[in-house]
């Protein structure tokens, strides 16, 4: 098992088989930078889980809800992957940790593979919390049971 703990606030679990990538892996990714986080792979699933946070203005704070929010990263997510023929599923929302939570899949080609992804997002505060999880779509089913694995193992502290 593998725990983070992002701004020492979340506690998340992931399961055996997940460690930090090396720096070569590191240099192939492209991601949405959303604040400090962690990145762990998990090479017999061929899936990638990111982690982050970031942290917004006491104003702003009041004014965006986590639904607002969770609309206009769809958004942003579809148009980065316009190039890979992303297709977006429904923003959804869920309770993770206790806190009302969206969420968003999407399902992209990638070097010739079909790939898949899930963003899972959650407003605490002045904190929005970015768990985002990339595997192939073969695996998908594997992958969905360690993102509910994950997502279920989410605390606050």
């Amino acid at each position: 098992m593998k725990e983070v703990l992002l701004n020492e606030e979340l506690a998340l679990t992931y399961p055996e088989g997940f460690a930090v990538p090396g720096e070569e892996e590191m240099q192939k990714l492209q991601f949405l930078n959303k604040g400090p986080g962690e990145v762990l792979f998990d090479p017999e699933r061929h899936m990638y889980a990111t982690a982050a946070y970031q942290t917004i203005g006491g104003f702003q704070a009041m004014l965006l809800n986590i639904q607002d929010i969770g609309v206009n990263d769809a958004k942003a997510v579809a148009k980065a992957m316009e190039p890979y023929d992303c297709r977006m599923g429904e923003v959804t929302t869920k309770e993770v940790a206790g806190e009302k939570a969206v969420s968003y899949s999407y399902h992209y080609t990638a070097q010739g593979k079909e790939m898949f992804g899930e963003s899972t997002e959650i407003k605490k505060g002045k904190n929005i919390y970015y768990l985002h999880f990339y595997g192939r779509a073969e695996e998908e089913d594997s992958c969905r049971a360690v993102i509910a694995s994950v997502l279920g193992s989410a605390v606050f502290k």
